[in-house]
């Protein structure tokens, strides 16, 4: 089985030396300029790529723009635009050189609508135009030349078959005509009259879906960057002459290109709108160059639809912008001397959560005193990227070695957190929040406040959960809890094969089994364990009916209504929101179900598990600013915007009991759940709001659930390395059974 080598004996001499000297800091490091030199430089760069924005107000308060289609042409942008939630109008909107807008109103056609569009260097405008249709039939399009004040030149109907092709983009080539890119060919299309004139086929692999933009750069070449059918975006030439395309055009390799992120500029060719800022960069070059960054600007970027530079350093975005709601905005760059100097507190992380990134940024926002930086350890780290995490965690541990503990940490399962807490290396968050009358504990759901409390103090921050559990079906089990002991013996009652009891699983990926349900066989804050008993060898017996991974047994979905036909037993699931208690019940089992937990020794166990753990080191410069970093996650605004588990939050957390029992419903008045009709095993499910009784009872359930999930990678890896020989009969489930226990009594014991 294979798992994560979070740092073998290097960690541990790492964490050894650690805590011998992480509470203080090194001394400087004498006779050696290089630290202040790379100092001075990071004072330098968090000072450089800074920008504000200015809100471009669009002309209506109902209008918005098409993310998809826009144009840049002497200094003017061109953007597609539409009036109200429910489309009344269309136009193409103008903004001039003198940075004023010109709405240029499209012909209204009840039974079309208008899709990508281009311009001309006389500021002619060419766009398609789609008839509406009911099946499954290609619809009509043509080909409309609009003047530069609107007004209808001609409209030309395109090929068959580019009408049977969804449209990926368009662009006026000088010379050539009008390009339209359908699936895997290109169409050009007279200037003049709208007439067909070629076709350029592709002769790269096209995948079924295919992705295609056309880029105009600011010295007149024209580039496509297409989807090949491996997935992956290449950029090609067009030769405008022959009206072929050229071998493969390199881009930088620190970037992450394609269809979507890719825009012409002109003080660079291309820019690339990534997660962390803007980079431009000229074709050819091996190097990106940094223009704009989102956390030095303090400017919180969802999604950036559209760049656009009409003229150098004139720069104008579309996108989420500081919200959910998509805004036209200049960008202006804010001179190094004019950037506010702040004290810097790191977070450091493995990877970049987007949530942290995402309140960091509006703690910036907010703050003239204090600037939060992410400290990424993942960083050009190569093993990161097919998930070896050992020289990132290794990084980590140096710097607390050395004394250079991140002032907020981002706990996840592989840190030996445990240890952390144990050597006074993690803050006690308790006395913040006696002091912080903002924030009492009664407002914090009282099941989290019990589960996250480590020997009678809190060391990190929650501000979500979900909910690892198992279901059975209430009239199969009744008021029995499933266990390690009679796991079998409830099988065999049903006339169930326990090789079936929990769903399809491989034995060789039983982690979630080892953790959930060997729970019970680990007391950390007692550091003692239990693998030698019998419940232990219960679980190794149980696991060992499953297929192996090279048993050629493979998932059908037939299984899914194993449930349903009284073959399985007990069903995994992690619950994150209150849609799928329902699917769960009418779905997978077709009646009411009870919430049994993990089969564990003497009973069953339900788990929290925590998405994000936020955590003060005790080394920290400013805990008081750390510390409001940290509420800001319990703040109303995020709690209640949490999708991805539930909020700890009492407030929060009962609107969404109150939602769950509402059908919401858009301005179409279409159902707003997502995902509303599920089929299990060829029964259609329709998700439906929920009744006030179930909504109680699934909330209760929730509530009740008090033990975070214990997962310890080292000890999965002790286990992992372990419970082979017993699989392959090499070894009895008492020889590894005692291995096991002796060796996480070993680690046990180290980690104190």
């Amino acid at each position: 089985m294979k798992k994560v080598n979070i740092g073998g004996m290097l960690a541990v001499i790492f964490m050894s030396a650690f805590f011998l000297g992480a509470c203080g800091k090194t001394e400087n490091i004498r006779e050696n300029e290089a630290p202040v030199a790379v100092a001075r430089d990071e004072a330098v760069r968090e000072r450089s790529h800074v920008f504000k924005l200015e809100d471009k107000k669009l002309p209506n308060a109902d209008m918005s723009l098409y993310s998809d289609s826009f144009s840049v042409v002497n200094g003017c942008c061109y953007f597609h635009a539409y009036h109200g939630e429910i489309l009344t109008a269309e136009s193409i909107l103008k903004l001039t050189v003198e940075r004023d807008f010109e709405e240029i109103l499209l012909p209204e056609e009840s039974d079309y609508y208008y899709e990508k569009f281009t311009v001309d260097d006389s500021g002619n405008i060419f766009i398609i135009k789609t008839a509406y249709s009911d099946d499954s039939s290609p619809s009509e399009k043509c080909l409309v030349k609009l003047s530069a004040q609107g007004n209808m030149m001609w409209s030309a109907p395109l090929t068959e078959a580019d009408c049977e092709n969804d449209i990926r983009d368009v662009a006026y080539v000088n010379g050539v005509g009008v390009v339209i890119v359908g699936e895997g060919e290109l169409s050009i299309y007279d200037e003049n009259d709208g007439q067909f004139t070629e076709k350029v086929k592709r002769d790269t692999d096209i995948p079924n879906y295919y992705d295609a933009k056309l880029l105009k750069t600011r010295n007149g070449k024209v580039y496509i960057c297409e989807e090949d059918s491996n997935l992956d975006y290449k950029l090609y030439e067009f030769n405008c002459d022959s009206k072929t395309f050229g071998k493969v055009v390199e881009t930088p390799q620190s970037l992450h290109v394609n269809c979507q992120n890719l825009f012409p500029g002109s003080t660079f060719d291309l820019y690339v709108a990534e997660k962390d800022g803007i980079y431009g960069f000229n074709t050819g070059d091996m190097e990106a160059t940094l223009i704009y960054d989102y956390v030095l600007s303090d400017i919180q970027v969802g999604y950036i639809a559209i760049i656009a530079e009409p003229s150098p350093d004139n720069m104008v975005i579309y996108g989420s912008l500081g919200n959910d709601e998509y805004s036209l905005c200049g960008v202006t760059e804010v001179k190094p001397e004019d950037v506010t100097s702040k004290t810097t507190l790191t977070i450091g992380m493995m990877g970049i959560d987007e949530d942290v990134r995402n309140q960091m940024i509006r703690f910036n926002q907010d703050n003239d005193k204090v600037r939060l930086k992410i400290l990424d350890y993942t960083e050009n780290d190569t093993g990161a990227e097919d998930g070896n995490l050992s020289a990132s965690y290794e990084r980590l541990n140096l710097d607390m070695v050395q004394g250079n503990t991140p002032d907020i940490l981002i706990l996840d399962d592989d840190m030996p957190w445990r240890s952390y807490i144990d050597k006074g290396a993690l803050e006690s968050l308790d006395k913040y929040v006696e002091h912080d009358q903002e924030l009492p504990l009664e407002k914090i759901l009282d099941n989290v406040v019990e589960a996250t409390s480590i020997k009678g103090n809190h060391y990190f921050l929650v501000p979500k959960f979900q909910i690892n559990t198992c279901v059975a079906a209430k009239d199969i089990v009744g008021d029995e809890i499933v266990t390690l002991e009679n796991y079998k013996d409830i099988c065999s009652r049903q006339g169930m094969d326990p090789a079936d009891g929990m769903g399809f699983h491989i034995r060789d990926y039983s982690d979630i089994y080892y953790s959930l349900c060997g729970s019970s066989f680990i007391d950390y804050e007692k550091g003692i364990s239990g693998y030698d008993s019998e419940g232990f060898k219960a679980l190794l017996d149980l696991i060992s009916s499953f297929p192996g991974a090279d048993d050629g047994v493979e998932y059908s979905s037939e299984r899914e209504g194993y449930y349903r036909e009284n073959k399985a037993l007990l069903l995994p699931y992690t619950f994150f929101d209150f849609d799928f208690y329902q699917v769960i019940r009418d779905g997978y089992f077709g009646r009411d179900i009870v919430f049994n937990g993990y089969p564990s020794e003497k009973c069953g166990k339900s788990y929290i598990s925590l998405p994000l753990q936020i955590a003060i080191s005790s080394s920290c410069t400013d805990k008081e600013s750390a510390w409001r970093f940290l509420k800001s996650f319990l703040s109303d605004e995020y709690q209640e915007k949490i999708e991805d588990g539930f909020p700890v939050s009492k407030k929060a957390f009962n609107e969404l009991v109150k939602k769950s029992q509402v059908e919401l419903e858009d301005i179409y008045g279409d159902s707003l759940i997502a995902h509303k009709e599920f089929n299990i095993a060829g029964v259609n499910v329709e998700r439906k709001a929920l009744s006030k009784e179930e909504a109680e009872y699934f909330s209760d359930f929730i509530m009740s659930v008090k033990e975070i999930s214990p997962v310890d990678n080292k000890i999965l890896d002790i286990i992992s390395e372990e419970v082979g020989a017993f699989y392959a009969g090499q070894k009895s489930a008492d020889e590894v059974a005692n291995i096991i226990q002796s060796r996480v009594s070993l680690y046990l014991s180290e980690s104190k």
